[in-house]
């Protein structure tokens, strides 16, 4: 044994260990350097794999590749989770929204099923949060009806509460159409508003839901806005109602206060509007833009232009700002200098994008993004082609390039984000001055023009007073 154990101090100059059998041979019995003797060589030779190996061998084979398959689907996963937390918490709604899709669905935007863990389920919370936060819990709660099945939103109370506000929402929109067949009018002096009120009001009372009290309360800021058009922060009182019943939805809050602001030239209240939406929502960079048009109008230039430094160069809406401010300014050289540079700009991607959609019945949300901000710029360029008195142009801008547009991304994406009422103010204006009926009879079908467009129709405002003077708003 202790010849075993230390072969090179015994082992003789002519001869050598083998290091299978453990037998000191003669240096014939090695084929080379082979540390084998022969007669081992050929038993392993003819050794054969015993049958009980193979299946563990199959099964720790088969162990590896999931590892390795797991490995790589996981790891992406988790570092685009990852990414869309650090996006929500920093108020970068938008981009998490973006994030936490690419994570469930996948890069080719493919909908996949939700994941059979609890995990899985947490993700779709995280992300049904931040897009109630982003848009509405409305928006929210049909974006998860329409990826989820029943059983898996009943799991969560998270997914479920958000089912809860759509069923409110849709259950107050139809007592406010019912009331609207209930009491008929046609102006603001012709409103029932007591009557109207008190019967919001009671519906509202009657249930234990903050999300009925809330939607009811938005409903309440809509009316008073209508009926006091004389005084526009009137609203107020019910928008904070709202905020205060349901804290996500922000967004309306804040952007009827600001145009409620805006109306009773409150520059200042519409700020401080624009900057609660952005000290939730950092990617809504439309606000960056009405701050810049509110500051310029209360004669802060300094804040104006710090606001339009903060609008990227390759966005519509940039030259929305520039162009609404020229015309502000009585400037029409100016305006339709900077209309030309978007419509350069701008309007080969637009029409590509639309052409697109239309051939592939879908639209990728970036694409609707740019739509919307390109749509909405199409208002102002209308405005500017109907100053300079082309108003053939501005029906094509308006009409073909503006509701035309928003209507079919509204269709095919179920997002009527874009189809604004700048956009049926413009429209309806465009094709009623070119006399175009039929055109006239589509927007009807899908909205009207609001009181303000209708006195420019009816000609008791001129374009000057709504596009240069602001004696009443209609972009």
């Amino acid at each position: 044994m202790h010849e075993l154990e230390h072969p090179q101090q015994t082992v003789p100059k002519d001869r050598r260990f083998c290091t299978r059998c453990g037998e000191i041979k003669r240096l014939r019995y090695f084929e080379g350097e082979s540390e084998h003797c022969i007669a081992c060589c050929e038993k392993m030779l003819h050794t054969h794999v015993r049958w009980w190996s193979v299946p563990v061998m199959l099964v720790m084979l088969a162990a590896v590749a999931l590892s390795v398959y797991l490995a790589v689907q996981t790891v992406p996963y988790a570092v685009c989770i990852r990414r869309a937390d650090e996006a929500a918490a920093d108020c970068r709604l938008y981009d998490a929204c973006d994030l936490y899709a690419s994570a469930i669905h996948g890069d080719s935007g493919e909908k996949k099923s939700l994941l059979p863990i609890e995990s899985g389920l947490r993700v779709w919370e995280k992300y049904a949060s931040v897009y109630a936060e982003a848009y509405s819990e409305y928006d929210a709660a049909s974006m998860v009806r329409d990826a989820l099945k029943p059983r898996q939103i009943e799991a969560s109370p998270t997914l479920s509460a958000l089912d809860e506000a759509r069923i409110a929402y849709d259950e107050t929109i139809a007592y406010v159409q019912s009331l609207n067949e209930k009491y008929t009018f046609d102006t603001p002096r012709d409103m029932p508003y007591d009557d109207m009120m008190a019967d919001l009001k009671a519906h509202a009372d009657a249930s234990d839901s903050r999300y009925v009290k809330g939607y009811t309360a938005y409903f309440q800021a809509s009316a008073t806005a209508y009926y006091k058009q004389d005084d526009p922060l009137a609203a107020n009182v019910y928008y904070d109602r709202m905020l205060e019943l349901l804290p996500d939805e922000y967004m309306t809050v804040y952007t009827g206060k600001a145009g409620s602001a805006m109306m009773a030239k409150a520059y200042d209240k519409a700020i401080e509007a624009y900057e609660a939406i952005l000290g939730r929502n950092k990617n809504y960079t439309t606000a960056w833009a009405r701050i810049a048009e509110a500051a310029y109008l209360a004669g802060d230039t300094e804040k104006s232009q710090q606001a339009i430094g903060k609008l990227p160069d390759d966005d519509p809406q940039t030259y929305r700002l520039q162009v609404r401010l020229a015309m502000l300014d009585d400037d029409l050289p100016a305006a339709q200098k900077l209309c030309a540079r978007a419509q350069e700009a701008f309007s080969a991607k637009a029409d590509e994008i639309f052409n697109k959609m239309l051939a592939d019945r879908s639209i990728q949300p970036d694409d609707i993004q740019f739509m919307a901000s390109y749509i909405s710029y199409n208002t102002v360029d209308a405005a500017v082609s109907l100053l300079a008195g082309d108003t053939q142009t501005a029906y094509q801008t308006a009409y073909e390039h503006g509701f035309n547009y928003a209507y079919y991304v509204a269709y095919i994406s179920g997002d009527s984000s874009a189809l604004t009422q700048p956009v049926l103010n413009m429209a309806s204006l465009c094709a009623s001055l070119t006399k175009n009926d039929e055109s006239m009879q589509t927007i009807a079908q899908y909205g009207a023009c609001d009181d303000a467009t209708q006195q420019v129709i009816d000609g008791k405002l001129t374009l000057r007073d709504v596009f240069v003077e602001r004696k009443a708003e209609i972009l």
